[in-house]
């Protein structure tokens, strides 16, 4: 945690954009970022007097699921995930780059997102009418996906 730069953005999300207030839950999802930077999320979560959740894995982890995955086995992971996104009161998504071509070429992609991606982030976190966006943080090399206010409140969210 020594990149005065990750820690800023760690307050942005968890202060401002997201607005988490204490006592409230705050499901992190990293993809392929840095450790520190997940680190400074979970500090900054803390700070605001918040309780963060953390999903932290890869882009080739994520395949390995898809890969081998059918219908069954991406309804068994949404009905988990779909458990734990409900209970949450903010939701910080951020994603790395490593190749964006990775996911190319799965037969099941398909499935995992009508079984999976769709009950879990579409019907939860997307759902809810938007009411901002997130300014764009330049030479960011993350795709950034927030969503605050879960559970039904007002979100921000970022495409």
């Amino acid at each position: 945690m020594n990149d005065i730069r990750e820690r800023k953005l760690a307050e942005l999300l968890v202060e401002y954009s997201v607005d988490l207030q204490k006592g409230e839950r705050c499901l992190i999802n990293a993809v392929d970022v840095p450790s520190s930077m997940v680190e400074e999320l979970i500090a900054a979560v803390y700070r605001r007097g918040g309780y963060p959740e953390v999903n932290y894995t890869s882009i080739t982890i994520e395949r390995a699921l898809i890969e081998g995955g059918n219908a069954e086995s991406f309804a068994s992971l949404a009905d988990s995930d779909a458990y734990r996104m409900d209970r949450m009161d903010a939701y910080i998504g951020i994603r790395g780059v490593v190749n964006p071509k990775e996911m190319n070429g799965l037969s099941s992609m398909s499935d995992y997102l009508t079984y999976y991606n769709t009950p879990v982030h579409h019907d939860r976190r997307v759902a809810q009418e938007p009411v901002g966006l997130c300014s764009d943080i330049p030479r960011c090399s993350w795709l950034l996906r927030l969503t605050c206010r879960c559970a039904g409140s007002p979100i921000i969210s970022t495409p």
